[in-house]
């Protein structure tokens, strides 16, 4: 019986004083209590388990059943649990020494009761600048406990009130973080907000708690919320829209009423779209033949192509003798351009706009030396950017020149407009397969009028995370001049991972190498030695302690590769047996079994040591989705892990946590744009659903010195011959190619 069941089946009440907490959950809540109780009295503390963050010394009622657990025996399992605010100066000392405040542990929580007795709490509350009284609090811990206790407190009154609507209270601590004080005001005036703009939150989790307000199931806030909740799936699989028949289908499914009532909330949604008065944040919607796509994508689709096509149209603002800066360049640089990369060079110094595409190995790297040598040499300012950190740092690397993340060339804040325009003469975007249509529009409208563009990348890798193909959209449309560079040089054709990369491109296998190349393919047995096929299952068992091997042993010992540090394990996806969550386990047990300190998070032992990355785009801590790090430190009394991105360290709070994950391994999506000296990829038929040809060339063009592929050859063939790519929905091609000037048909993201 789940504890939610309770109320329904004869439910009990219990109150006590919480003794201990002898396991509490900081993902969901759900703990277990020792509880001294007081109704009905009991002489020995008893159990109680339930979702709550109350401490010990607060008294609590909790309502619910008695039953005997198979392993654990005799515990109160509460549906609900409220807890009191702690009287008693013991109380209040074992409240406040809990750890639920960063700054007080059991020692500092003595002092302070010590000093201010039963009226401690009213001091937190009203005059928390008194703690700047007790010898060893100075400013600064004052001002975080100050913090803390606020926070805590208000949690406490979201939690109460998610209790009286039998709310599920592990919700509470996301819905404080994303609304703050405003929490039980956005819950009752729109419970679906949470779907759209709380993490973790779907639209069924919303949904329930709109129930609880009593919002029917066929009312217009419900069927508009559900639309743009679907719209939004879709965009998180990489298309800007939908066509309407399979939006009105999957909103039908969904839902669970009748098409008309979802056709009037869209058709409501897309009437919106086009009326001058509607609010700025109510037009959710448009429709382009057929096709509904979220209004912000729309819009900055539009605003992409509008300002592209214009600049197709224009020359750089600088003049130069082209051949003659390329015979110069070249003479400085001691390089010789073959005929393709000079082709390339003298393209993007006579466009304002375009676009340098091309594979492993086909000099697009010096190619862009010559090209930014000369912008340099005529005293141009250049600014070389990339999607991501590992991006920038490679492209620094590789030219010589200093690049940087266009959320950090932009200033990019949640929520804000970017706070930097971009003033320079030449923008190169480097990487540019990983853009996506929000952040290629925040780039366009921050782009000054005389500032020329050019995108560099591999058109083929996988395209980017984000919804839209820019890239890839640019080079279709046949609007913007376009050089791919197809020749592979003969110093890198002697390197088998640049052949090989070529062969998967082509929908050929890879050569297998041998031990002595630099691409070498460990095939696990398919058949056992009777003739008969090995079970997949099994098989990936073998590559997952393969892997774990070559990582942890063999290959530091063979090549000296640092494990933390110069082996990219990635594998087509995050589940099945050789996915990257068994693999980031597997492979921490052998690399860091025993770490100092370690946290535990959404099942996720965090370790001093740990290699990890980063999920999403955190903007106050300056570490962006992909990037990558190594555990510092573990702060349990201020609740809080050192880490180390880069160079760039960074303090981050427990409850932010859930942002982090292992990188021991990763997928090859959250691997575009880095490179590391080797890389190990599994490849199973277990990954059957991701076996395609462009997800195996980009992993294996992660690689500079070393790609190792382990599993089976029916899988690898699988991926090279599926060269069907998930067709994303998009506008921007047929934006560009027929060069429409039009006004904005929605609101830009």
């Amino acid at each position: 019986m789940r504890p939610g069941d309770l109320l329904a089946s004869g439910q009990q009440t219990v109150t006590g004083t919480i003794e201990r907490v002898a396991f509490h959950n900081p993902e969901n809540d759900w703990s277990v209590l020792r509880v001294k109780l007081s109704d009905p009295p009991m002489r020995e503390p008893q159990t109680v388990v339930g979702h709550t963050h109350a401490q010990p010394g607060q008294d609590i009622t909790a309502k619910g059943a008695w039953r005997t657990d198979p392993s654990w025996g005799r515990q109160f399992a509460a549906a609900s649990i409220v807890a009191a605010t702690p009287t008693g100066i013991e109380g209040i000392a074992r409240y406040l020494g809990s750890g639920m405040i960063p700054g007080i542990g059991p020692a500092a929580a003595r002092l302070i009761v010590n000093a201010f007795g039963e009226d401690t709490l009213q001091v937190l509350d009203n005059a928390p600048e008194r703690l700047l009284e007790i010898r060893g609090i100075g400013r600064k811990k004052q001002q975080r406990i100050a913090a803390g206790w606020a926070e805590q407190k208000a949690v406490s009154e979201i939690m109460l009130f998610l209790s009286e609507q039998q709310i599920p209270p592990y919700l509470c601590k996301r819905i404080y973080k994303r609304y703050e004080g405003k929490a039980i005001e956005v819950l009752r005036e729109d419970p679906y907000r949470l779907a759209l703009e709380v993490s973790g939150i779907g639209f069924k989790s919303a949904d329930a708690i709109a129930h609880k307000f009593n919002i029917p199931l066929n009312s217009l806030q419900r069927v508009r919320a559900a639309l743009v909740f679907l719209m939004q799936e879709e965009s998180g699989s990489g298309s800007c829209g939908i066509a309407r028949d399979d939006l009105l289908a999957k909103a039908m499914e969904l839902l669970g009423v009748a098409k008309p009532i979802i056709e009037q909330g869209l058709a409501f949604d897309l009437g919106m779209s086009g009326a001058h008065d509607a609010p700025a944040d109510r037009a959710m919607l448009v429709e382009h033949d057929g096709v509904i796509y979220l209004a912000s994508l729309a819009s900055a689709e539009e605003s992409i192509a509008s300002r592209l096509a214009q600049m197709a149209t224009e020359r750089p603002r600088w003049t130069l003798d082209v051949n003659a800066e390329v015979d110069a360049a070249q003479y400085h640089l001691r390089v010789t351009l073959a005929a393709q990369q000079r082709a390339a060079v003298v393209m993007m110094l006579t466009n304002k706009v375009s676009v340098m595409t091309g594979g492993p190995g086909v000099g697009k790297t010096a190619t862009l030396k010559v090209l930014l040598h000369i912008l340099r040499q005529r005293g141009l300012t250049v600014a070389l950017a990339a999607p991501t950190g590992k991006a920038a740092q490679r492209a620094t690397e590789a030219t010589g020149v200093t690049a940087t993340t266009l959320h950090r060339l932009l200033g990019l804040k949640p929520g804000a407009p970017a706070s930097t325009k971009i003033e320079t003469d030449a923008l190169i975007i480097d990487e540019a397969s990983m853009l996506d249509v929000p952040l290629t529009s925040i780039v366009i409208r921050a782009l000054s009028s005389l500032t020329a563009m050019i995108f560099v990348g591999d058109v083929d890798q996988l395209p980017s995370v984000g919804p839209g193909q820019v890239l890839n959209d640019l080079i279709r449309s046949k609007r913007i001049p376009v050089t791919r560079l197809t020749e592979v040089f003969r110093q890198a054709a002697g390197s088998l991972i640049i052949r090989n990369a070529h062969f998967i491109n082509q929908g050929e296998l890879p050569v297998k190498g041998e031990a002595s190349d630099d691409f070498f393919v460990m095939a696990m047995p398919e058949k056992n030695t009777a003739g008969q096929r090995i079970e997949v299952g099994a098989i990936a068992q073998s590559v997952v302690a393969t892997v774990a091997d070559l990582v942890a042993t063999r290959l530091p010992s063979r090549y000296g590769f640092d494990p933390f540090a110069d082996i990219m394990v990635l594998s087509p996806m995050n589940g099945t047996i050789s996915g990257v969550a068994n693999l980031n386990s597997v492979i921490q047990k052998r690399l860091n079994p025993s770490p100092a300190k370690f946290v535990e998070r959404a099942g996720i032992r965090f370790g001093v040591g740990d290699r990890v990355i980063q999920t999403r785009n955190n903007y106050d801590l300056d570490i962006f989705n992909g990037d990558t790090g190594r555990i510092l430190d573990i702060d349990t009394e201020d609740k809080n892990v050192l880490l180390d991105f880069g160079g760039n360290e960074v303090r981050m709070g427990f409850d932010d946590m859930d942002e982090l994950r292992l990188a021991y391994a990763t997928t090859i999506h959250k691997a575009q744009g880095s490179q590391s000296p080797a890389v190990v990829i599994p490849v199973t038929t277990q990954h059957y659903a991701m076996l395609q040809r462009k997800l195996l060339y980009t992993g294996v063009t992660r690689a500079s010195r070393l790609v190792v592929l382990v599993g089976m050859w029916r899988a690898i063939g699988i991926a090279v011959a599926n060269d069907r790519d998930v067709q994303r929905v998009t506008r921007l091609s047929h934006l560009l190619s027929t060069h429409q000037h039009f006004h904005p048909s929605a609101r830009a993201a």
